[in-house]
């Protein structure tokens, strides 16, 4: 496990950031990473693929990103923790209770990762995961 990884959190937590992060970078890091020795970007999807490895192909991508010059990697993206004496949790927002229509997002379909999608009224179709082209899955809030 990386220094990043490591400081980022519980492990689980921070694959499935970094995962999210990948999801939705997809196309740049191939790009940025398409002639990296050893293809990482491919090594990570097919762990993802098989649900083996996944750690270890993160960390290759995130030693790929931090030397080809991204300062963060995959494992130096997450939120900053919330301010001192911030109340943790969602907000009290009032007139939100029973009687309203829920409120539908869409997860990533095996749970892989942390990447979440809402629905505006312009939006025509469900994403799919960029990894395995399944569709997201719908959860209702």
């Amino acid at each position: 496990m990386t220094g990043e990884r490591a400081a980022a959190g519980s492990e689980v937590e921070a694959v499935q950031e970094a995962l999210s992060y990948v999801c939705t970078h997809l196309d740049s890091l191939r790009m940025l990473l398409r002639d990296w020795p050893g293809d990482p970007m491919a090594r990570l999807l097919e762990a993802v693929r098989t649900g083996t490895g996944v750690g270890d192909a993160l960390d290759l991508v995130d030693t790929a990103l931090l030397e080809a010059g991204d300062a963060r990697g995959v494992f130096g993206r997450r939120d900053l923790p919330a301010a001192a004496g911030a109340p943790a949790g969602p907000p009290n927002v009032p007139g939100l209770g029973a009687g309203h229509r829920a409120e539908i997002v869409f997860l990533c379909p095996s749970a892989r990762c942390s990447h979440s999608w809402i629905p505006d009224s312009t939006a025509t179709a469900v994403p799919r995961c960029a990894m395995d082209d399944v569709p997201l899955q719908p959860v209702e809030l």
